[in-house]
C-alpha cells in the first residue's frame, strides 16, 4: 500500500451516499465506549463499517500498515464483511442522521509523522450540505485543567461531527501534533 493507493481508496467514496454505519468494537466485557465523551464525538476500539447506497462496504479501523495505530479504509461487498467483535448500529445517532443518503462531495487523508515515518492521521469527508466527518486514530485524554484532548496515534478511532471540534482537532494535526 502506498500513500497513492489509500488516497485513491479514499477518493473512491465521493460520490456515495451513507445508508447505515455500525461501529466495531474489541468486548471489554460489555464496556461500550462508544458515549464516552458525546460532547467530543464518538469513539470505537476497533473501526466503522459505513455502508453505502451501491451495497459496498468501506471499512475505516485503525492499522499498522504504515505505522502501528495509524488509519486505513478497506472496500469489499456488504455480503463479505463479517467483522470480529461486538457491532452497534448507529445510523439513528443524531449526528449521523444528519448525514443519512447524504453525498459526500470530498475526502482527503491528513498524513502525520511519526518516527520518521509518514502514516494516515486521519480521513475528512465532506457533504454537498457543507457537513464534515472526521475520522482520527485518537483516543480522548483528561488534562490537567479538566479539559479533553485527542491524543493520536491509538487504536481507538474517533468519529467526529461536531464542527468546532473538527477544526480543533484539523488545527492540531496540520501544525504537527
Amino acid at each position: 500500500m502506498t500513500p497513492t493507493e489509500l488516497n485513491r481508496r479514499l477518493a473512491d467514496c465521493v460520490g456515495r451516499s451513507i445508508g447505515s454505519v455500525g461501529y466495531h468494537q474489541i468486548d471489554h466485557d460489555g464496556l461500550a465506549v462508544h458515549d464516552i465523551h458525546p460532547e467530543i464525538g464518538d469513539f470505537c476500539d476497533f473501526g466503522v463499517s459505513l455502508h453505502f447506497d451501491d451495497q459496498t462496504v468501506a471499512y475505516v479501523a485503525w492499522d499498522g500498515t504504515f505505522v502501528q495505530h495509524g488509519l486505513m479504509l478497506t472496500w469489499c461487498e456488504a455480503v463479505d464483511f463479517e467483522p470480529e467483535g461486538r457491532v452497534f448500529s448507529r445510523m439513528q445517532h443524531s449526528p449521523w442522521r444528519v448525514l443519512a443518503e447524504k453525498r459526500i462531495t470530498a475526502s482527503e487523508v491528513l498524513w502525520s509523522e511519526f518516527d520518521h515515518a509518514i502514516y494516515p492521521q486521519a480521513f475528512l469527508f465532506g457533504f454537498a450540505t457543507g457537513d464534515r466527518l472526521l475520522f482520527s486514530a485518537a483516543q480522548p485524554m483528561d488534562r490537567p485543567d479538566g479539559s479533553i484532548k485527542l491524543f493520536g496515534i491509538s487504536d481507538w478511532v474517533a468519529i467526529l461531527h461536531h464542527p468546532h471540534v473538527i477544526d480543533e482537532h484539523l488545527r492540531q494535526l496540520r501544525a504537527g501534533g
